[in-house]
């Protein structure tokens, strides 16, 4: 069923001319949160308030009408935010150059890495820590995100 609202929502964000980040669905709660960004924000911020609305107000009418859509649910429509979680390899080559925080797995010894991604080639990105260049595969990789400067 994740599959079917994935390509669900994908239409509806693109509809709108935004661009699916990610969904994550949470069947046991029926919550939905579906992250749009908008491709021509060169700033890194995402999407307005106002995309989050027209986005919502596209796939609420949208899913009631699928049967295979549970009627109990909620619905969150966002952007990934300044500290975007980086889940896909498009992710991490859309974040090149961008402060990341890596959470390695538990196996791999070092938790967290912080440093600035400098490239993504095949299963490895490539980062700059402390002035060092690290590569790191994408199987050791736990979580991944966007470093928040203040």
């Amino acid at each position: 069923m994740e599959l079917k609202l994935y390509d669900l929502c994908r239409q509806a964000v693109e509809e709108q001319g935004l661009e699916l980040y990610d969904l994550d669905y949470r069947e046991s709660s029926g919550f939905l949160r579906v992250m749009i960004q908008n491709p021509k924000d060169l700033k890194g911020q995402g999407a307005s308030i106002d995309d989050c609305v027209a986005v919502s107000r596209i796939l609420t009418p949208l899913m009631d009408r699928e049967e295979w859509v549970p009627e109990k649910r909620t619905l969150e429509v966002s952007s990934p935010g300044l500290d975007r979680p980086l889940k896909s390899i498009k992710h991490f080559r859309d974040s090149i150059g961008k402060r990341i925080v890596v959470k390695l797995n538990s196996s791999q010894g070092r938790g967290r890495i912080n440093g600035s991604l400098q490239d993504v080639k095949g299963d490895r990105i490539q980062m700059e820590v402390e002035g060092v260049s690290m590569g790191i595969p994408l199987g050791h990789i736990k979580t991944a995100h966007w470093e928040l400067l203040v």
